[in-house]
């Protein structure tokens, strides 16, 4: 008998309430691969293809810069909904993307009017892409004027600000990014950094542990971490920090790099001369410079500290 209902409530719920569930929390906590990952395994065993299932996963794709798949399921969703007026909307974005040119949104937006949110946030998102800041800014503004719970807008004008270095302002809209979605890793985690370039730094550690809590497998929270406790002369506890990130991720260069910079602050010359050496292996020129130094550098820091060890 008790088969007989196993199987029973598998054939009734294919897709399972807990894969579901955790499709709906990784999209939740902006862990887009997985999110991804696993709206591409449930939807094909949904009875009915759920549209919002789909969407996320399209934005999924989207937020994880997969534009031509992205794409894809956006026209997926339009042949199967042709009444989607997001999808529509998304289609024509993502072809402006692709052919650097945002004039097809603009004759929308002309034609429509600034009234309709999801055309407003289209235009802003190419933005992003194809116009100075300033005009990103202005019709993230207008479309969060429209939808101020729209988490993802607030997260997006926070990345504009951060990248003009206004430090103040990306924090008010990852604030509000927040308030929408307090699970959102990524949000808290660029709080944490925006908050530490302001010196704000218990209020780094908190964000920064707030990403940890939502996403305790991404190493380069952990590496974020690790960063304002060396500036807070933390010292044993950036060393715990940067060795959960290594442990996340072995190859992580500039991780290796302050965990060398580490033992050299607790009198481990030998160790950090181990670090420094992984750093040069793992070491690749797509590397900001102001992240972590060329490896002339720290082969001269390898040099230096075995001429202080003799």
């Amino acid at each position: 008998m008790f088969w007989l209902v196993l199987v029973f409530l598998l054939l009734a719920n294919p897709v399972g309430a807990a894969g579901k569930k955790d499709a709906d929390s990784y999209y939740q906590q902006g862990r887009w691969a997985l999110a991804a990952q696993e709206y591409e395994r449930l939807i094909p065993l949904e009875k009915q293809p759920s549209r919002e299932d789909m969407k996320n996963l399209a934005w999924s794709l989207f937020n994880g810069e997969q534009f031509e798949r992205s794409y894809d399921e956006w026209k997926k969703i339009e042949s199967l909904f042709p009444d989607d007026a997001e999808a529509r909307i998304n289609i024509v974005m993502l072809e402006c993307l692709r052919d650097r040119n945002i004039s097809r949104l603009d004759g929308m937006l002309q034609k429509e009017g600034n009234k309709n949110p999801l055309l407003v946030r289209a235009m802003a998102i190419a933005a992003l892409w194809l116009k100075p800041p300033a005009q990103a800014i202005k019709y993230f503004t207008e479309e969060l004027e429209l939808d101020a719970d729209d988490y993802m807008s607030w997260f997006w004008l926070g990345t504009v600000y951060e990248q003009q270095e206004n430090y103040d302002e990306a924090i008010k809209a990852y604030m509000r990014a927040v308030d929408a979605d307090p699970h959102f890793a990524q949000a808290l985690n660029n709080l944490g950094y925006n908050c530490k370039e302001k010196g704000y730094y218990t209020f780094a550690l908190r964000y920064y542990k707030d990403a940890i809590g939502e996403d305790p497998s991404n190493s380069g929270y952990y590496y974020n971490l690790g960063n304002v406790y060396t500036i807070k002369g933390m010292i044993p506890d950036a060393y715990d920090s940067y060795k959960k990130a290594l442990s996340l991720d072995p190859a992580f260069a500039k991780a290796h790099y302050n965990m060398g910079m580490t033992y050299e602050r607790m009198g481990a010359p030998k160790a950090a001369i181990e670090e420094f050496k992984l750093y040069i292996k793992y070491w690749n020129p797509s590397i900001p410079i102001e992240d972590a130094p060329p490896i002339e550098y720290v082969k001269k820091q390898i040099s230096r500290l075995r001429e202080d060890g003799k």
